[in-house]
């Protein structure tokens, strides 16, 4: 996906994933198949089915399973670790931008537990390898997004804020996003 659309969608995504997170919740399956648009452009964040109210340690809506889609869980979410928190859609937000960019998913393997595998235990691939033309900083901030020690991670507007500093277009303010019901 070219650049402008990329920055556009998280210029969309950014206020709804932060303002969830805001209110203590964890969406816990971010991946793109969860961002909706209307006809007017308006993004939605959807399924918010197995999300967690980050006070209310081990408490989720399915139980305490281990749930999410493979290729966007954070290593924390995988390992099945109860404290998590925002960093872990963090990161799911890390692999959506690297998916746009690269057209690929940063951890690919023959079987879903063999890209859990990959999630915990390989370092994030340098996105500048598949995509040349990309400015260097988009590589950092893959990289920050996407930190296997959970430390401090960008919030999804600090990435759009890196995002619309580089040399390319900027797609101009930030269009609002709602949380859908």
């Amino acid at each position: 996906i070219p650049l402008e659309e990329t920055v556009q969608l998280f210029n969309r995504l950014a206020p709804a994933l932060d303002a969830a997170h805001a209110k203590g919740i964890i969406h816990r399956d971010m991946k793109p198949g969860n961002i909706l648009f209307d006809q007017y452009g308006n993004a939605f964040l959807s399924d918010f089915g197995i999300a967690r109210l980050a006070q209310y340690t081990g408490t989720t809506l399915t139980g305490g399973n281990i749930l999410g889609t493979p290729a966007y869980m954070s290593p924390e979410q995988i390992q099945g670790e109860k404290e998590i928190d925002g960093r872990s859609d963090i990161y799911a937000v890390g692999v959506i931008l690297f998916e746009m960019l690269s057209g690929r998913q940063p951890f690919e393997a023959d079987t879903p537990m063999g890209v859990v595998v990959k999630q915990i235990t390989d370092p994030v691939p340098h996105i500048l390898d598949l995509n040349p033309k990309l400015p260097p900083e988009v590589e950092e901030i893959i990289e920050k997004a996407m930190a296997k020690n959970g430390g401090k991670k960008p919030s999804t507007d600090e990435i759009v804020a890196a995002m619309t500093g580089l040399e390319w277009p900027s797609p101009g303010g930030l269009i609002q996003m709602k949380l859908a019901d």
